[in-house]
């Protein structure tokens, strides 16, 4: 007998709503997890689809960016 269980693992942003931030203040992004038992998953954030690493801290300058 064979059990497969399956979970998927998430992960959140230190930030979870919109921020304004005033230019030139610079930001830190990063995450946050708590998934027991998921020590294989590898977990990357992505800004505007350029992948950044598992964080980093950026002054951005005006507009909108999308984090993944």
């Amino acid at each position: 007998m064979l059990t497969v269980n399956r979970i998927n693992p998430s992960a959140d942003f230190n930030y979870s709503t919109v921020l304004n931030i005033t230019y030139p203040t610079p930001i830190t992004i990063g995450y946050t997890e708590s998934n027991n038992g998921d020590g294989d998953v590898a977990y990357s954030i992505y800004r505007n689809g350029t992948y950044v690493g598992t964080s980093e801290t950026v002054t951005l300058g005006t507009g909108t960016y999308n984090y993944v």
